[in-house]
């Protein structure tokens, strides 16, 4: 992800978090047994959150009750589900899919304002991430699934480390100007491929933050350790 926004800009941005008890007739979650009679494989929950529901609502709600989660999302948290969904959003790994593979039925009003269901699998297809043409989305019944640990050690590292330039490659005056800053050695470029390629093929999300004129940046990819319990982790 590339953002263009000075960090000291950034960092000091207003964000004010709704109140608690703020609903409207399009924000809420709730767990249902089933989906046109099927019921959710095991590990699993159907989950149906409206499509007013912010991001940050869905993660404090999965927090709250230590039971299920969303296996992966986009990183925005002021957007809604209607809005992440339509477009087709994704997550960041190799086994991760779109956010529309997880729809087990959705909710719309058609142009004569009746409401209607989607929940048929080969019809999802089309109606989970429509890009807006079924018109008015009200809910969206995703597959969660059950809560787990994310082990993590974000690393802040010089630029070139971070995305290691093929051996050969020719890079940009820019980037070589920065090896030659932080005297970045070939044994240092070999053991950053070796990382960057185990990251991609093991680790279950990958993120790698950079902003511009910066030197350095973020990589921030985890592994999931589903054997270790949530509660067991919150209290320690």
């Amino acid at each position: 992800m590339i953002m263009f926004l000075p960090i000291e800009s950034l960092t000091k941005l207003p964000y004010k978090q709704p109140p608690a008890d703020w609903k409207t007739e399009l924000s809420g979650i709730e767990v249902v047994p089933s989906v046109a009679g099927r019921a959710p494989p095991p590990g699993h929950c159907f989950c149906k959150i409206m499509a007013g529901t912010m991001n940050d609502q869905l993660r404090q709600w999965s927090y709250d009750n230590k039971t299920w989660c969303i296996p992966f999302n986009v990183i925005m948290v002021e957007i809604t589900f209607g809005g992440s969904n339509a477009p087709i959003c994704h997550g960041s790994g190799f086994g991760s899919t779109t956010l529309s593979d997880l729809v087990e039925e959705v909710r719309y009003v058609d142009a004569h304002g009746e409401l209607q269901t989607v929940n048929d699998p080969d019809e999802l297809r089309a109606a989970s991430g429509s890009f807006g043409l079924l018109r008015v989305v009200v809910s969206l019944t995703l597959r969660l699934d059950a809560i787990c640990v994310a082990e993590l050690v974000p690393v802040h590292i010089p630029l070139p480390l971070a995305i290691p330039p093929p051996k050969g490659y020719t890079v940009p005056k820019q980037v070589a100007a920065m090896i030659e800053k932080a005297k970045i050695t070939e044994a240092q470029f070999e053991k950053a491929r070796d990382d960057f390629i185990q990251r991609c093929e093991e680790d279950y999300y990958l993120e790698w933050f950079w902003f511009p004129y910066q030197e350095s940046a973020w990589v921030n990819t985890w592994k999931n350790a589903c054997s270790i319990s949530v509660e067991s982790r919150v209290s320690d």
